[in-house]
C-alpha cells in the first residue's frame, strides 16, 4: 500500500507498509516494511529525493535505511 500525495507544485511526498514473504536460504520470511519519502523539483529537469525505510524480517534483522538522490529527467 503506497499514498502520494503533491502537497506544493514542486514538492511530492509519500508513505507506504509492505507486508510479504521473502525467500532466504530456502526459507521463506515474512518481512514488514514502511516507508516514507519526497521528491522536490528544483528545476524542470532536476529534481532531489529523500527515502526512508524501515524492514523488519521476521526471526531477523531489523534495517534502517536513509537515501538521497538527484533525478535528471532528459
Amino acid at each position: 500500500v503506497r499514498f502520494d500525495r503533491q502537497i506544493a507544485s514542486p514538492a511530492r511526498v509519500w508513505i507506504g507498509f509492505a507486508n510479504a514473504p521473502e525467500t532466504v536460504n530456502n526459507e521463506t520470511l515474512t518481512t514488514r516494511s514502511y516507508f516514507a519519502g519526497g521528491t522536490y523539483d528544483v528545476t524542470d529537469r532536476l529534481s532531489v529525493r529523500v527515502d526512508y525505510v524501515h524492514d523488519d524480517r521476521e526471526r531477523s534483522y531489523k534495517r534502517h535505511a536513509v537515501a538521497i538522490g538527484l533525478g535528471f529527467r532528459f
